[in-house]
């Protein structure tokens, strides 16, 4: 990581350098605080991977409340389904009767 020197504003890598080679001033605060910089650096990625976590979950919940709520719609439109089937089947085998009847009247009259 590069950070100016405080005292000459000479343009430093501190990873190489422990003493500013213009001036030669010792570089131990900066590379403190250039450490407590990268850590706020990677506790701001943490936190953004974790939002990210938490956007991706929130997500997943939405599509798995959208699935049951298909689900449940799927399955109370097949029961109207299947009762409305059975409702017709009575009607139809009322009306054969009523036309067995009625043709047993005819050829017996």
């Amino acid at each position: 990581m590069k950070v100016f020197c405080k005292y000459c504003d000479a343009y430093i890598d501190i990873e190489k350098e422990m003493f500013c080679p213009n001036c030669g001033a010792d570089l131990s605060e900066s590379r403190r605080m250039a450490q407590r910089i990268q850590q706020k650096k990677q506790a701001k990625e943490i936190e953004s991977a974790f939002s990210q976590l938490k956007l991706n979950y929130d997500q997943y919940e939405n599509y798995y409340q959208e699935a049951v709520t298909a689900m449940r719609t799927y399955h109370q439109c097949n029961e109207n389904l299947l009762q409305n089937s059975r409702r017709a089947m009575t009607i139809i085998y009322s009306v054969l009767a009523l036309i067995s009847c009625a043709f047993l009247a005819v050829f017996i009259l």
